[in-house]
């Protein structure tokens, strides 16, 4: 990347954090742009869309590098599986629900590279189809989040950031093979010629099907051995490419495209109805445009445009033949989402930082129930307006205050709605190793295009979803210096839910059905005794109340997990995780899932000349467990590979 460049990319990412008490920008950036690796070249990548980084009151996790490396999976979602505040499960469609801190998976907002990839249909991403290849780093919102990222946040926000030419360049080529026929091959380029850098990735995944634990009990359904219906096959790739026009006009083009076909296992359990179900193809690609520019010398403009495209074509069978002469109907759908967003930032006045800007994202849903019946069609518009304004009184004090104007409709407005939503964080540094925060944000979740429209569920008359979100919390460094360093953080969250959208069982309609308040304790530690030993251990404590039951479905009230990295003089890096989860509820009345505990194990040995062995054990212990009610997760898996770096 050039000097110039990397030096304003530098200077933006520094006017993310509080403006010191004079108001004037931070003379250091420059010299912070010195670094090896310019990092902050794709820091600013986790907001393009959004300018500069809004700051996020709630507790992060920030997932990168090594450490993306360390904890293996070919997906976001076998990395995000070691979080104690994310319940990642799989059920009746083979897709993830990806539950933060017990809140419904549709309400957390997903992006990749700033580009969102919640369908509009269904409204939750599946991140077992956002493959490792080619990501940077995965931060995760818990918190209120900033009035920028706009409606849709209730549940919280994952920020997927790919590679950048501009940040590391260098080339990565993976194989990875493993029991059950696993198979994964990726490549991972990216390369900067002056004014320009590109990267690329690619990727390909495949699995005979998955091993059930030797203590499963077989059922009239499923005998055990490997799992019925459980294989599959997907690849991809996607490349970035970025142009400096100038120092103060940055323009990046991403694009992306996913292919899949796998099998969806159906209950274990005959009294569950089971059903047969496939999909022979499951696609999504997007592309985004974006232009960071600087208008003066305290005033950036950034623009973005985004398309997102998600198909599947999805096989229902009388019987697990799963052949045509059983098939009971074949369907389509197709998902595309259109957007965009404009922020204008950097505005100061004394102490104060100002910010504003818009969103605006139209989703189309088409859908053909059965291949002899016509196409269904049916649109979803939302929109936002927000202002943010970070006010440093003092060095010691920062108060971020926003508020943000939601819009959505139909395309014949048989559903609309506006809703105003405030937004409050304080933090308070007292020492430079302690600092208190205190947030509050209202978020909105609007009703999807299955809630509003389904053939057999669907109604116009819902009204969104209505979270305030509550956050208080500590974080203290009792470490730092000498390769050591001890981070203890604590946090307290209450969020009062209204208004909730569900439906009693699937043939039933749609209805806001209740009102409930999820609040809870996370905790997190990170030691770093030495460069080659580190501890990591979490817990978080959710409760629903009297009414918590449909809230709490699938969802741990107690949940820890740990990690211990070991390494050694000749490179060689050992690490152990352990996951304890508790009973929870299920939603069969009297039938709760039983808690377990999962033990896994992986290495990493340089072997010379760029290339890495690397091993692992997932359930070490070949325990029995149900992520949710009807379908057991796989027994011990074993996988080992090799990448090669230059």
């Amino acid at each position: 990347m050039s000097a110039g460049a990397c030096v304003w990319l530098a200077a933006a990412a520094a006017l993310a954090t509080a403006p010191p008490p004079d108001g004037h920008a931070p003379a250091t950036a420059a010299t912070a742009a010195t670094a090896d690796t310019c990092r902050t070249a794709y820091r600013l990548e986790e907001v393009v869309v959004y300018g500069r980084a809004p700051a996020n009151p709630g507790m992060v996790t920030d997932l990168r590098d090594a450490e993306l490396v360390e904890r293996g999976g070919g997906d976001i979602a076998q990395v995000l599986r070691f979080d104690p505040a994310l319940h990642v499960t799989t059920g009746t469609k083979a897709e993830t629900e990806t539950r933060l801190r017990g809140m419904p998976a549709r309400a957390t907002l997903i992006l990749v590279d700033g580009r969102p990839v919640n369908p509009g249909y269904y409204g939750k991403a599946d991140l077992t189809m956002v493959a490792t290849a080619g990501i940077a780093a995965v931060q995760v919102i818990k918190g209120p989040a900033s009035a920028a990222y706009g409606p849709n946040t209730m549940g919280g926000v994952i920020n997927i950031i790919t590679r950048s030419g501009f940040d590391a360049p260098g080339t990565t080529a993976g194989v990875r093979f493993g029991a059950d026929g696993q198979r994964r091959l990726s490549l991972d380029h990216a390369a900067q010629q002056g004014s320009f850098a590109y990267s690329v990735y690619g990727y390909e995944q495949y699995q005979v099907g998955f091993r059930l634990s030797d203590d499963f009990a077989p059922t009239s359904l499923e005998d055990g051995g490997l799992r019925f219906n459980s294989g599959f096959r997907k690849a991809g790739g996607g490349a970035k490419i970025g142009y400096a026009r100038t120092d103060w006009d940055i323009y990046t083009a991403t694009f992306d495209y996913h292919w899949s076909r796998r099998g969806i296992p159906a209950t274990i359990y005959a009294w569950e109805a089971p059903t047969w179900r496939r999909f022979p193809r499951w696609t999504r690609g997007g592309v985004s445009l974006n232009n960071q520019r600087r208008l003066g010398q305290d005033l950036e403009l950034v623009t973005v445009l985004y398309a997102d495209a998600q198909d599947d074509r999805l096989l229902d069978y009388l019987d697990r033949r799963l052949d045509d002469q059983a098939l009971a109907w074949d369907s389509r759908l197709r998902n595309r989402s259109l957007g965009g967003s404009l922020q204008l930032g950097g505005v100061r006045w004394t102490r104060h930082h100002f910010r504003a800007g818009l969103t605006y994202r139209h989703d189309i849903m088409k859908k053909q129930p059965e291949a002899d019946v016509p196409w269904v069609r049916h649109t979803l518009s939302t929109g936002s307006l927000f202002v943010e304004d970070q006010f440093a009184p003092f060095a010691a004090l920062t108060v971020t205050g926003g508020l943000q104007g939601t819009a959505h409709a139909t395309e014949r407005r048989e559903s609309t709605g506006t809703s105003v939503s405030p937004s409050l964080a304080v933090q308070w540094t007292p020492l430079p190793a302690t600092s208190f925060r205190a947030a509050y944000a209202r978020a909105v979740r609007y009703p999807t295009l299955h809630a509003l429209f389904s053939e057999t569920s669907g109604n116009t008359e819902l009204r969104p979803e209505v979270a305030d979100r509550y956050e208080i919390g500590l974080e203290r460094r009792l470490l730092s210096g000498g390769g050591r360093r001890l981070t203890i953080e604590i946090a307290g969250f209450n969020n009062e839910l209204n208004d909730l959208i569900d439906r009693p069982v699937r043939s039933q309609q749609y209805r806001n059905v209740s009102a409930a308040t999820l609040r809870g304790i996370e905790t997190a530690i990170r030691a770093v005794l030495s460069p080659s030993f580190a501890v990591d251990a979490g817990y978080v404590w959710i409760d629903a109340g009297a009414a918590g039951d449909a809230v709490m479905q699938d969802v741990s009230p107690h949940r820890f997990s740990g990690a211990v990295t070991v390494g050694t003089s000749r490179g060689t890096r050992l690490r152990y995780d352990v996951t304890l989860v508790d009973e929870r509820i299920s939603h069969v009345p009297g039938r709760p899932l039983t808690a377990y505990q999962l033990h896994g194990i992986s290495i990493r040995q340089p072997l010379g000349r760029g290339l890495t062995f690397h091993g692992e054990v997932f359930n070490i212990t070949d325990a029995h467990f149900e992520e949710e009610l009807g379908y057991p997760a796989p027994g011990r898996t074993f996988a080992a590979g090799f990448d090669w770096t230059r």
